[in-house]
């Protein structure tokens, strides 16, 4: 079973849990506070930002660690609206296998010109991992009967930092064409082009990458009185709304020197989605009536 199928029956499982939980009030606690803070820690968790294009990326699981803070307020003994905040780093690494690409440049000719050049480039792996920092505010449904809970909701997550670590291997490049000549090759011919095909970019071009996540989580509370509470849940993330990446070409030439591109901001990887599955600690207080 393909994991994003695994966490989307995940989620649908705690889902069709909310119908359980909300007809379990035989034995509800006698009073509960209008509201409740939870001040949580998310973590460790599977985790990765899975790269999605026409191209076959391998998706080498990371993971996450994140701090959280919740608002719920309760409208009955039973069902809650949550609000807050969480911070969550995500490290994570992707590799493919072989990518042609076909772009354009200049190289030298006598003296100090340069000439145009038709160019395609064949790499026979690439690898990018990313270490990325996100700010969270999730909306939430929240349910709790017999000191079990579930919630579920939405998210919206921004990335604030963005660190890239990438390399291209078994580079090959060859010239298919010479507009500035009027000239197209019957067959491409090979040619040797130094330059970069490996770097660290920090901050990278894909900071502020903007997620719309699915959330749920399920656990149990483990009260001191109608206050006070310790839980311990599983979570889960999924982004309905991956996010859209860059469209560069993956190489430049420029006078023959080549350059490789951060992969994740080309046009080898249209979106990138998201998920975490892991474990959340929270203390609860309750406060008002």
């Amino acid at each position: 079973m393909r994991l994003t199928t695994k966490i989307s029956f995940l989620l649908a499982t705690l889902l069709v849990t909310a119908t359980t939980l909300t007809a379990q009030n035989a034995m509800a606690p006698t009073h509960r506070p209008d509201g409740e803070i939870a001040v949580s820690v998310y973590g460790p968790a599977m985790a990765s930002l899975p790269f999605r294009s026409d191209f076959e990326w391998n998706d080498n699981r990371g993971y996450s660690m994140g701090f959280g803070a919740d608002y719920t307020r309760w409208l009955n003994t039973y069902i809650g609206l949550s609000a807050g905040f969480k911070i969550t780093y995500l490290t994570h690494n992707q590799t493919s296998g072989v990518i042609h690409e076909n772009f354009a440049g200049t190289i030298p000719m006598n003296g100090n010109s340069t000439t145009s050049v038709l160019m395609q480039g064949t790499s026979t792996n690439v690898t990018e991992t990313q270490t990325m920092t996100f700010a969270e505010i999730p909306l939430r449904i929240s349910f709790e009967a017999y000191n079990a809970y579930l919630n579920i909701g939405a998210a919206l997550s921004v990335a604030l930092t963005d660190y890239s670590d990438f390399s291209y291997g078994g580079n090959g490049y060859a010239i298919t064409g010479l507009p500035d000549m009027g000239v197209t090759l019957p067959n491409a011919v090979p040619v040797a082009l130094k330059g970069r095909t490996r770097s660290s970019n920090f901050p990278s071009e894909l900071s502020r990458t903007i997620y719309g996540l699915a959330c749920a989580e399920l656990g149990y509370k483990f009260r001191f009185d109608n206050r006070n509470a310790v839980s311990l849940g599983v979570f889960g993330r999924y982004a309905f709304l991956p996010a859209n990446t860059e469209n560069n070409k993956t190489f430049t030439l420029t006078n023959g020197n080549i350059t490789a591109i951060q992969p994740s901001t080309t046009t080898i990887v249209d979106k990138m989605g998201y998920y975490e599955i892991g474990l959340r600690i929270a203390y609860h207080y309750g406060i008002g009536k």
